[in-house]
């Protein structure tokens, strides 16, 4: 018999090279319109209204408008920091993207939460990102120029100061945040999920006869149990080899729809599933969350990178390995209807920041320095796939940079992407306002 690969680790592309496909910038107006229309092609073609939902939300806000349009980000940064220290990107920083989650011991933790656009490439694309969503963010909020400067400025001296920690540390035995460590803010958002009920919190989804509950957001899909089952299956053996207490079997009981999550993903097919998870000794009602993962932003800018994946809800399951090994040890991947879907288990623990508890300037920039040192953390973990010789991961940031000119760089730059992101939301709103970005099926 044959041997059988294993398809739920990565293969080495050597080949790899940084090689970014160069835009030729049109006249900017035409340009955001072309470029939201392209980049959302796929949902505009398979799902008009959920494209329809996703393009009004972007009208909320600059800051909305950012998180919902990496793409246009990542096209003005093609060509740049080419000599920059290559790492695992997280993809899509910006202040929403941090929360709360489970480890595997079950104790809660808090970072870095989304992997979707995950790849390969210049490790300042992540903190010019972050820094552009503090300025818009915090402008958001009502906080003066000056202290939205100092603001980025302070994330960026917390991201150098992180990456010289991390050099002391092993990769396996990075900080993490916990309730002994973090700002008073963190400390509170872990004490708050952990008085969470998880019976009652499922209840809020599935009635007394293991089906999930019509709401705005929920819609059943009982018809397809069989279908899904065959998925849960297949995502059973993508868990990490750490996986602890893996369950033997997964029994599919119902299926639902799931909108009105996130942003850049709203109109992305997701689906939780309700599960009977079966161990040795004893067995759970639990639900997974099945979301469709499409290449990351990043993948059409940054090449193939270091590494092939054989499906992207692989390369998202692995990156959230890579960036937080002992967070969420139910992340795993799986096909359905031929199409790539990410795997995990819906934690009832799940939470975040309100941006608007940190509206005062000490609580800001607590909060800013702990996602600066949650990010740094992160990249420095890309020593597990990067490394080559004795020069790790914290050793290349620091020397492909100035570190006495780069808060400055850092917190130019916020402040020139954050006065073209509102430029470009002004555009977008004016061509909202036209119908460009409204659509119906058959349109």
């Amino acid at each position: 018999m044959a041997e059988q690969k294993d398809i739920s680790k990565p293969t080495v592309n050597k080949n790899y090279r940084i090689h970014p496909t160069r835009l030729v910038r049109a006249e900017r107006e035409t340009h955001v319109v072309n470029a939201l229309l392209d980049y959302n092609r796929g949902i505009i073609e398979s799902d008009p209204i959920g494209a329809t939902a996703k393009f009004d939300k972007l009208k909320l806000s600059p800051f909305v408008f950012l998180r919902g349009t990496a793409d246009l980000m990542y096209r003005d940064l093609v060509g740049t920091d080419a000599n920059m220290a290559t790492v695992l990107l997280m993809g899509d920083v910006h202040l929403e993207n941090f929360g709360v989650m489970e480890t595997e011991d079950r104790s809660l933790m808090w970072g870095l939460n989304d992997f979707d656009e995950a790849a390969f490439g210049p490790f300042t694309w992540d903190v010019k990102r972050a820094a552009t969503s503090i300025a818009l963010a915090t402008a958001g909020l009502g906080f003066k120029n000056k202290d939205r400067l100092k603001l980025t400025g302070s994330f960026a001296d917390a991201y150098l100061e992180a990456i010289d920690e991390a050099a002391e540390s092993a990769a396996e035995s990075m900080p993490r945040f916990k309730k002994n460590r973090g700002t008073s803010l963190i400390r509170d958002l872990i004490e708050k999920a952990e008085k969470i009920d998880e019976q009652a919190w499922l209840a809020e989804y599935v009635d007394g006869n293991d089906r999930f509950r019509l709401t705005d957001e929920i819609k059943p899909l009982s018809d397809r149990v069989d279908d899904f089952q065959e998925a849960i299956d297949a995502y059973l053996p993508s868990l990490s080899e750490n996986t602890p207490n893996p369950p033997g079997r997964i029994q599919v009981l119902d299926v639902a729809t799931k909108t009105g999550s996130g942003t850049g993903s709203i109109g992305l097919w997701r689906f939780y599933v309700l599960c009977n998870a079966q161990y040795d000794t004893d067995s759970e009602k639990i639900i997974i969350e099945i979301k469709h993962e499409r290449p990351s932003v990043l993948a059409p800018y940054v090449g193939e990178g270091p590494l092939r994946f054989h499906s992207e809800g692989s390369r998202v399951a692995f990156a959230q390995e890579i960036h937080l090994p002992d967070a969420n040890p139910y992340y795993g991947h799986t096909m359905l209807d031929d199409v790539s879907y990410l795997a995990r288990r819906r934690s009832p623990f799940k939470a975040r920041i309100k941006l608007e508890n940190i509206s005062k300037f000490k609580k800001a920039r607590d909060y800013v320095n702990a996602c600066a040192a949650a990010l740094a953390f992160a990249h420095a973990r890309s020593d597990l796939v990067l490394v080559k010789g004795e020069q790790f991961t914290e050793a290349r940031i620091r020397e492909s940079i100035n570190a006495r000119t780069f808060r400055y760089e850092i917190t130019h730059f916020a402040k020139q992407m954050a006065r073209q992101v509102r430029k470009d939301w002004k555009v977008f709103l004016n061509a909202h306002e036209a119908g460009k970005f409204t659509f119906h099926d058959g349109d």
